[in-house]
């Protein structure tokens, strides 16, 4: 079992390697059990659709466009409207 999970950990490690040379963030990501450690009971589904509703939140959304405007800034990074 123990050989089952570390070949699941090199895909996932080997899945986010190649998202990230193409562009993706993804030192960020969330998954069913951190739905499960505040829900009882759900299925992977329901925890996946709650995730998708959360992380694309309208006002979730805002605040992470507001918040890379404001990060950018204070490292003096050039906006394309400037």
């Amino acid at each position: 079992m123990k050989a089952n999970e570390e070949l699941k950990e090199m895909m996932i490690a080997q899945a986010k390697f190649t998202l990230k040379q193409a562009g993706y963030f993804v030192d960020n990501l969330w998954h069913v059990d951190d739905v499960r450690c505040k829900f009882k009971d759900l299925t992977d589904e329901d925890c996946q659709n709650l995730l998708n509703k959360t992380l694309t939140n309208e006002w979730i959304m805002e605040q992470i466009w507001e918040s890379m405007c404001e990060i950018g800034d204070a490292y003096n990074f050039k906006m394309i409207n400037d």
